[in-house]
């Protein structure tokens, strides 16, 4: 199915300025695309020239044909504020007392002391965001000689 999209000089003009470096990447592509189309280019040509199935192409053109200049707008990305922010002095107190031996350990405190329940990733990255983080441990080796620990332990 072509889609027919007339574009003028004005037009072709106003996408190279999206094509400038200062622009995101997916926006440049967009800007590309529609000017190859404005010179005739099919969108199977276009595809793949750019490298992109024509799908996507045309996913471009019917954006443009709907809302024009309005697909060139850059989006901020809203950033959701974790709501155990609001307990982030509880926590760090509580946690530089007694500090959770494990990520689990850590959820069902925090749980227990905000009422607040997240998974344990969320938990890791909120605990990470407030400067406090997990340190790895390991037994000792079953073979090693408790001598030897001693004197490497009395010379650090």
């Amino acid at each position: 199915m072509a889609i027919m999209l007339y574009l003028n000089e004005y037009d072709v003009e106003a996408l190279r300025e999206f094509k400038k470096p200062q622009y995101p990447k997916r926006i440049r592509q967009k800007a590309e695309a529609l000017i190859l189309h404005a010179h005739g280019h099919s969108t199977a040509q276009i595809a793949s020239i750019m490298g992109f199935c024509e799908a996507t192409i045309r996913t471009y053109f019917n954006e443009f044909k709907k809302n024009k200049y309005e697909i060139f707008e850059i989006k901020k990305k809203k950033t959701r504020i974790s709501e155990l922010f609001n307990y982030e002095k509880n926590i760090k107190e509580e946690f530089s007392k007694h500090p959770p031996l494990t990520a689990d350990e850590a959820r069902t405190r925090i749980l227990k002391l905000t009422g607040v329940k997240r998974g344990l990733t969320q938990i890791k990255i909120f605990l990470k965001k407030i400067g406090m983080s997990f340190k790895k441990s390991s037994s000792i080796p079953g073979k090693c000689d408790p001598i030897k620990q001693e004197e490497f332990k009395k010379k650090r």
